[in-house]
């Protein structure tokens, strides 16, 4: 509304929005932001994606701390910010191996597979492994030709 009228708002009005260690990339916090202050963005020629802040439009609802769910974010109420649209996060794109998607690499290992593909993976081989799997420990053994008469 001030830039609408030509004025400024003042910076202890302002809001500063921190990111701490444990943001996964969720971006699900921009997602609840009823103001837009907090973006999803992805630039694909730098290969990243994630989170950028303009404490302008913040009004301090803190929808955005509530929704994350490893609480990463700190809303700092009134404590002033830096003007304009600053990034916050900036997490690396990889492309899935197997299915092509573009995926956010957030943790220190490097997967060459998406999340849904290496659940997929890992739920194969478990059913594989449940299914064929020699149970030993049971005690369980298979019936002879003569028991099946």
């Amino acid at each position: 509304m001030a830039a609408e009228h030509g004025g400024r708002v003042a910076p202890e009005l302002l809001h500063r929005m921190e990111i701490g260690p444990d943001c996964q990339g969720l971006r699900i916090c921009a997602s609840t932001c009823p103001t837009g202050a907090l973006l999803r963005y992805r630039d694909e020629r730098a290969g990243v994606a994630g989170v950028s802040f303009d404490a302008a439009d913040c009004i301090a609802c803190g929808n955005c701390a509530a929704a994350c769910p490893q609480q990463a974010l700190r809303l700092r109420a009134g404590e002033g910010a830096a003007r304009g649209r600053q990034v916050l996060t900036r997490i690396a794109q990889r492309e899935c191996a197997d299915c092509g998607a573009r995926f956010l690499l957030t943790d220190a290992e490097a997967h060459t597979r998406c999340d849904r593909c290496r659940k997929t993976a890992a739920l194969a081989r478990a059913a594989f492994q449940t299914l064929f799997a020699q149970d030993t420990h049971s005690g369980a053994r298979s019936a002879s030709p003569e028991e099946h008469r």
